[in-house]
């Protein structure tokens, strides 16, 4: 089975790179680029780990970290946050994430985060 990654980014341009390199290193990738939808898309996918640009949505980082870790089936889904470098002081903003980056990023660091967050049975 294939490696879901929910990538929850208003940042479209962005989105697409990620996407590609993931899918490309072999991870299946389902994007939600407005907030809004996040709910809905929540109830509709299983994902393996969770990368949630935070600061693609101006004041809503903490909302959604609420609202993914409020959803039940997600309790356990590894979340990485990509932040901006002041958000690295603002611990209230990325409470509940498992790992962040600082951006700008490397896609390969991007990679070896998820790698790194995978489930035991998802490991190779």
């Amino acid at each position: 089975m294939t490696p879901l990654v929910l990538l929850i980014s208003a940042d479209l341009g962005k989105n697409e790179t990620s996407c590609s390199y993931l899918e490309a290193s072999g991870y299946d990738v389902v994007t939600v680029t407005d907030s809004e939808n996040l709910t809905e898309k929540l109830d509709n996918i299983n994902p393996q780990v969770i990368v949630t640009d935070l600061d693609s949505f101006p004041f809503q980082g903490k909302r959604i970290l609420e609202e993914l870790k409020s959803h039940s089936k997600l309790n356990s889904v590894p979340i990485i946050a990509l932040i901006n470098a002041n958000m690295k002081d603002e611990e209230e903003e990325i409470i509940g994430v498992n790992s962040y980056l600082v951006k700008p990023i490397r896609l390969r660091q991007l990679l070896n985060q998820v790698q790194n967050s995978l489930p035991e049975e998802f490991l190779q």
